[in-house]
């Protein structure tokens, strides 16, 4: 499997297990969906070759969203989940990985009425 399949996988499946039936990935979920849930959005990889092999860093993002702006606690808690689950994650199948940096926010999200509030977790591990 691709680095970035990998760290996709082990991610998902640890989440599934922290909060069953509040985690999705591919599509969005159906819109009577009950807040708060879990989206894995993008992934991405940046390979670099080396003579001992190939290393790089995978990049995911994470969605959380609830929708109710007073529960911002409740965000706040489930994105420091995303941060240790992702940063638990030490080896998938041929592939050893360690953290470079995680960044989380959290904010309105605008796009639908009434606002929902969103966090959103990136995850930057580097493979190898």
């Amino acid at each position: 499997m691709m680095p970035q399949q990998e760290l996709f996988t082990a991610c998902l499946l640890a989440l599934k297990e922290k909060y069953p039936g509040q985690v999705y990935d591919t599509v969005l979920p159906p819109p009577d969906t009950p807040y708060p849930f879990i989206y894995l959005s993008r992934s991405s990889t940046a390979n670099l070759q080396t003579k001992s092999g190939k290393c790089g860093t995978v990049t995911q993002i994470f969605k959380v969203w609830h929708d109710d702006p007073e529960k911002r606690g409740t965000v706040s808690r489930m994105c420091q989940d995303i941060e240790e689950t992702a940063g638990s994650i030490k080896e998938t199948g041929p592939f050893s990985w360690s953290v470079r940096d995680i960044t989380t926010e959290i904010e309105a999200d605008t796009t639908v009425t009434p606002p929902l509030l969103m966090g959103t977790v990136t995850c930057r591990l580097q493979f190898s």
